[in-house]
Parts: C-alpha cells; sequence; structure tokens
C-alpha cells in the first residue's frame, strides 16, 4: 500500500481503496486482522485520524468488523439469509498481480461498483478465482447471489464454467475473441496506444520500444494494435525486436530496460502496457544516467503515475465508470434475463505530460551516473 500525495483523492479514501482492493484480490482474507491505525498510520507517514476515518467506513460498509480489545477483522459478508443473499453482488477477480496488488487501476474500478451497490442498497462481496475454481463456484452455487461481476476473466475453461451458472454475470476489463454470452464493459485501449505513438512520431521518433507483458490478453492486444497502426500509417516498419516481452510489475520491466540500455541497442521512446509498467521503465533509464524525456522518451497507460518526476504521459481509462457501468449492466440483466448480451465499450484519453518529448541527438549516449 502507498500514497499518492499528488493525487486529487484525499489520504483516507486512497487507504480505502487499496484496503478494498487488497480484499477482493483475496490478498488479505476473510476472518484476517488487518494492522491497527497506529501501525498503519505511521507505514504510510499519515496521521492516525486518517487511517481511523478509513478503517471506519470500511465498518460502516459491513468490510470489516471492530472486535474491541482484538483488532479489526475482515468480514464475510455473503451472510446467509435467503433475503440477503438476493440482495448481495459478488465481486470476483482471477488474482492478477495488477488486481492483487492493489493498484490504483483497478481500485477505482472497485470504488466505481460500490458506490453503485450504495446507491441501490445492495450488499458487496468479494471472492478470488482461483484455478480449478471448484471453490469459487459452489460458493455461487450455495449463496444464490444476485449477480456476479469479473474482473479479468479470460481463462477459458473459467468462461466455460461461468456460462453454466444461473446468475447474471458482468465481465470488467475481460474482453476475449468471438461470441460471448456475457455483457462486457472494456475500453478503447487501441485508439489510446495510436494516440500516443502518433504523438512520439510527430515529436520526431522513429525507434520506438513497446514493453508488452507475459500473457497477452485481448485488451492488451489491442493496445500493441494501436502502437502497430501508428507505425504503419507513418510509413516506419514495425519491428519485433522493438516489442520486448516484460512482466506486468515494475521491477520486471526495470530489469528488462537496464539490460536493453547496457547492451547498446537504444531506442528514443518507450511505451508501456501499464503506468506501473512506465514507473520501472523510468527508474531504469535514470539510474543508467540518463534522464527522461531528455535522453529517452517514457509512456504508460493508465493516468495512475502522478507522482513520478517527470509527471508521466500516459492514456487515461474511466476507470470509475467501468465499475458503475458494470453495475448498470448487472441490473438490467437481472430486468431483462433473456436480452441480447451487451457490449460497452469506454473511450480514453490521451494525455501529453512531461515524460516525451523529442528524440535524443543521433548516437548511443554513454551513462553518466548511477543511482542504484
Amino acid at each position: 500500500m502507498r500514497i499518492d500525495s499528488t493525487s486529487a483523492d484525499p489520504f483516507y479514501q486512497q487507504i480505502k481503496d487499496s484496503l478494498r482492493a487488497q480484499i477482493a484480490s483475496g490478498k488479505i482474507k476473510v476472518g484476517a486482522c488487518i494492522p491497527d491505525e497506529r501501525s498503519l498510520a505511521d507505514s504510510l507517514n499519515v496521521s492516525r485520524k486518517t487511517t481511523r476515518r478509513a478503517i471506519l467506513e470500511l465498518a460502516e460498509e459491513g468490510l470489516l468488523r471492530r472486535v474491541r480489545g482484538k483488532g479489526t477483522f475482515v468480514r464475510d459478508i455473503l451472510v446467509r439469509n435467503s433475503e440477503s443473499r438476493r440482495n448481495c453482488v459478488l465481486v470476483a477477480s482471477t488474482g492478477n498481480s495488477l488486481f492483487g496488488s492493489g493498484s490504483p487501476y483497478y481500485a477505482k474500478i472497485l470504488r466505481g461498483i460500490y458506490e453503485s451497490i450504495e446507491e441501490l442498497g445492495l450488499s458487496l462481496a468479494f471472492e478470488p478465482m482461483i484455478s480449478p475454481y471448484d471453490k469459487f463456484l459452489s460458493r455461487v452455487r450455495r449463496d444464490s447471489v444476485r449477480g456476479v461481476i469479473v474482473i479479468w476473466a479470460i481463462d477459458q475453461d473459467l468462461l466455460q464454467h461461468l456460462k453454466r451458472l444461473n446468475v447474471p454475470v458482468v465481465r470488467v476489463d475481460s474482453e476475449s475473441t468471438g461470441e460471448s454470452p456475457f455483457d462486457l464493459v472494456t475500453h478503447d485501449g487501441e485508439s489510446g496506444v495510436y494516440a500516443a505513438v502518433k504523438h512520439l512520431i510527430d515529436l520526431g521518433h522513429r525507434d520506438i520500444l513497446f514493453m508488452r507483458p507475459d500473457n497477452m490478453t485481448t485488451n492488451m492486444q489491442q493496445r500493441l494494435d494501436g502502437y502497430k497502426r501508428a507505425l504503419s500509417e507513418a510509413g516506419l516498419r514495425v519491428r519485433p525486436e522493438r516489442i520486448v516481452q516484460a512482466g506486468f510489475v515494475a521491477e520486471a520491466v526495470y530489469a528488462s530496460v537496464s539490460r536493453m540500455l547496457k547492451s547498446g541497442s537504444q531506442p528514443t521512446a518507450i511505451v508501456c502496457i501499464g503506468d506501473e509498467q512506465a514507473i520501472g521503465a523510468m527508474a531504469a533509464v535514470t539510474d543508467f544516467g540518463w534522464r527522461v524525456p531528455e535522453h529517452m522518451s517514457v509512456i504508460g497507460f493508465g493516468d495512475s503515475g502522478h507522482f513520478t518526476s517527470p509527471k508521466l504521459s500516459t492514456v487515461r481509462v474511466s476507470t470509475h465508470q467501468m465499475g458503475a457501468m458494470a453495475m448498470r449492466l448487472l441490473e438490467m440483466r437481472v430486468a431483462h434475463p433473456e436480452s441480447p448480451p451487451q457490449r460497452v465499450i469506454l473511450p480514453v484519453e490521451w494525455l501529453s505530460y512531461h515524460s516525451c518529448g523529442a528524440p535524443r541527438a543521433e548516437g548511443p549516449l554513454k551513462p553518466t551516473r548511477r543511482t542504484r
């Protein structure tokens, strides 16, 4: 968990979002005792009043249970009486590293879901989906929930199981190829990356590297397609060696970019699949002794890199709206179970901040200093 001092969200809200995301992913399990107010405040360098407000509000939401003299525990809010079950929406994730780490991207999706559920007077429960999915599926069948919102559900085996559930299901950020019986809300990643790469080309860049994840989902492939389209339209060749595989986390990207810089095969710009990757890339460039963007332009995706210096150029996704729309689609499905599946694609926005500029002078540069 970390606090972004430059974010417009107050500190207590950031703590709430992070705790909610970690509970949703299963990183903090049902029945677990969370850190006390003082310990949480000390670790985040915020006031105890701030952490107390976050914990109290989560307790009021029913997500936490405070026991005098013992601590604060994660509640199992999938209660057993039939009326409550019909009013409970289950949010599930496959434990993807982005979701499980409590990233701002997915925390904002969860906030959009929660605020919509609160307006409707419904309750919310979380469940991680871990292969072979027996525990998750048995819980859904046993508890007869109102509906399920699944985040990052791309495993074909899981999708087949979800088809057989007699429960409304909405997928968020989980697009796959072919026909789907599920309602879906996602974003237009292709146009966002296209705009970012086109901006780099307009600045004069011709050697642009794309950092892709280990496992390419349909959403990730669309972002790569945007990169390729921008190059092709500018008459530039798509070079396979400039599409580099790395993990989702910043540390993996840091290692990959560091190796590339030391090899001497250095592009003038790096486009990353997400902001966390871009933060790792920026750190590697800085530790190599170069400056962003004077020696290397770096672009992310997701608009969660507010605390970087320079401020990260990125693609904004309406994550809060994605969560709210998922809840709206679920309610429409409950009211009209036989209607055709809905597919909602939300627009994105390219944000040119301070991490990209004109390409450096011709010829590779040598590192001038190291900080790690």
